[in-house]
This record gives structure tokens, C-alpha cells and sequence, in this order.
């Protein structure tokens, strides 16, 4: 998802798509940096979301608009089919340690959901070599180019198709379908 703005439409339901300033890559370092408007019931607030990070595998998130958040997520292959997934979150002091509770609970969960709605494509998602992207999509290339490098066996060109594996019938995680996020709630238009 680092580079792929365009989804928080489609996938969660936002009225307004992020805009990537820039994606940088450097050996295993890769940079994104994005302006965010984000609803909220008393208006659109002008925010970024900026990504750090250090291989596949860790990486610092920082939002700032509603509620200024750090965020540090570190994942795991457990096995072929699974990753253990595991977020901190610091949030700015709002004034009072309620009202810094209470929101930064609410961005907590909005991420969380948001993960959970994305889940679903990636255990369903096919890899394709040569996608047909148009010249306005995100840095997708770029970003399967820098990740790449992180391969235990390169990636043959033999295949232009590679679907994922069947899931382990043994263990079956549960999907329930997402309610709206707070984007969707506070849409201003249809």
C-alpha cells in the first residue's frame, strides 16, 4: 500500500484520494511522502501521511491534520502464507490526557479497520508483470523494483502471472465485512 493512494477510494471508502509528493528509494531505505485532506464532521483538515521504510519488513508512518501520530509497524513471515503483523502507536498531546485518549483511540481504530479492509486483497492478489498501468498511476514499478531486492529466489521472467497460493485449509481468518470508515461518514457529496 506504501504507493497506492488511489486505493483508499476504492478500498475505504474515502471521498478524497491522497496525492503522492514523492517516492524515493535508496538500497533498503524507501521514502514515501503524500498529502492527505482528511473528512472529519466539522470539515475537510489538510493533513500528510509520510512513510519511512527500512526494508519490507519495518517501517515509521507519520499523519499529522486530525491528530498528529507516529506510528512504527514491524512485519513477520511466520510461514509461505502468513506474516505477523504488529503496529505502535504514539499520538501528540491534545491538551487534556482525555481528550488525547479519546482521539487518538478513535484515529487507533480507524487504522486498524482500514487494515483489516485491505486484507482481503492481499490474500486474493495476483501478481502480474506487466500490469497495465496508465501514465497518472501511482509508482507501482518503482516500488516492485526496490521491494524486489528482498526476494530469497529471484522472480523469473517466464511467468507473466503469478496467483496466490491456496490458502491453508487448517487455518481459515476471519473476514467480516468492514462498516463505513469515519471518511465515508462524512462525505460531503455522493
Amino acid at each position: 500500500n506504501s504507493v497506492d493512494g488511489p486505493h483508499f477510494r476504492y478500498v475505504h471508502n474515502t471521498e478524497i484520494v491522497p496525492e503522492i509528493e514523492s517516492y524515493e528509494t535508496e538500497g533498503h531505505q524507501a521514502r514515501m511522502r503524500s498529502i492527505q485532506k482528511f473528512p472529519t464532521p466539522r470539515g475537510v483538515v489538510d493533513g500528510r501521511i509520510d512513510v519511512d521504510n527500512q526494508g519490507p519488513g519495518f517501517g515509521v508512518t507519520r499523519f499529522s491534520g486530525i491528530v498528529d501520530t507516529f506510528l512504527i509497524g514491524a512485519a513477520t513471515p511466520v510461514d509461505q502464507n502468513r506474516c505477523e503483523v504488529r503496529f505502535n502507536f504514539k499520538t501528540k498531546q491534545l491538551g487534556d490526557a482525555a481528550t488525547t485518549s479519546s482521539v487518538g483511540a478513535a484515529f487507533v481504530r480507524e487504522v486498524s479497520k482500514q487494515f483489516e479492509e485491505d486484507r482481503p486483497i492481499w490474500e486474493n492478489k495476483a501478481h502480474l508483470r506487466r500490469p497495465a498501468l496508465a501514465d497518472t498511476d501511482p509508482p507501482f514499478m518503482k516500488f516492485r523494483k526496490w521491494y524486489a531486492q528482498f526476494y530469497a529466489e529471484p522472480a523469473d521472467g517466464e511467468h507473466d502471472v503469478w496467483a496466490p497460493e491456496a490458502p491453508d485449509v487448517e487455518f481459515q481468518p476471519a473476514f467480516e465485512p468492514a462498516e463505513p470508515t469515519a471518511s465515508r461518514k462524512h462525505r460531503t457529496s455522493n
